[in-house]
Order: C-alpha cells, then sequence, then structure tokens
C-alpha cells in the first residue's frame, strides 16, 4: 500500500505569507498505531529498537519507512532521543507536537559530522507530567 503523508504549515509576517507544504509518499505493508505512556526517567525509555535484520530488536531498520511519534500532552514538552552512528540527538517537542522520521536506515546522512550518519537502532521518548501519553504510528514493508 502506498501512503502518502502532507505536511502543511501556515505562516504569515508582517503581511508575507510563508506557506510551505510537503509531501513524501512511502510504501509500507502494515502500519502499527499505539498511545503509550512515556517513561519521566532522565534519559527516557525506548520506544522501539531497530537493527539489521530486526534481530535482537523490534524491527528491522531497512523496512521501516516512516515513523510519527506525537506529543499528546497539551501543556508539557516531551523529548526524542535517537541512537544513531554511535551517538545520540535529541529533540525537543512542544505540547501537541510531532517529530517524523522518513529513512530508518541512513538517517542524517548529510551531517556534517560523520558520526551522526548511519541506521537508526534506538527511539527513545522521555516525558515530563505522569501520566505523559504519546501516539506512535510506525509505517513497515513485509520484506
Amino acid at each position: 500500500m502506498a501512503f502518502i503523508s502532507t505536511i502543511a504549515e501556515t505562516l504569515t509576517l508582517e503581511g508575507i505569507s510563508f506557506n510551505k507544504s510537503h509531501s513524501v509518499t512511502k510504501e509500507a505493508d502494515y502500519y502499527e498505531k499505539k498511545i503509550i505512556k512515556a517513561s519521566t526517567s532522565a534519559g527516557g525509555a525506548s520506544i522501539y529498537t531497530l537493527s539489521y535484520n530486526g534481530s535482537g530488536a523490534d524491527y528491522d531498520y531497512d523496512l521501516v519507512t516512516y515513523s510519527r511519534i506525537t506529543n499528546l500532552d497539551s501543556t508539557n514538552h516531551m523529548y526524542i532521543r535517537i541512537a544513531t552512528g554511535g551517538k545520540f540527538i535529541d529533540f525537543d517537542i512542544p505540547p501537541l507536537g510531532f517529530h517524523i522520521i522518513y529513512e530508518h536506515d541512513k538517517f542524517a546522512n548529510d551531517a556534517s559530522d560523520p558520526e551522526y550518519n548511519g541506521e537508526v537502532v534506538d527511539v527513545k521518548v522521555q516525558g515530563i507530567s505522569d501520566p505523559h501519553l504519546i501516539e506512535v504510528l510506525i509505517m513497515h514493508k513485509d520484506s
């Protein structure tokens, strides 16, 4: 099945429109959508892991084509920590905001620091409040 994600932004500054729309099409055979409670422990807790051929992990990073992690808390921000290339990259997600990962097999390939290039092997989330609910949507291929 083809999955199409479209993100539209409406922004006007001093009467000038800076509207932007981005659309990407990804192939997927399956999707999983779940609402889970985020860990409030320092550093967070894994919400899914990836590896070559899925060995010892939740998914094969070559087969995951799209994931979206949404902060369902309307008051507090949350953190996402992505492990790739032996490093961690942290993102601060505002209330009701989200983060999308399109490529798990070649994350940050254009990063200026080559140590950040590589496959996503772990995605962690740290919430601020308890309970801090998040939505996780993962699209993946069968093979």
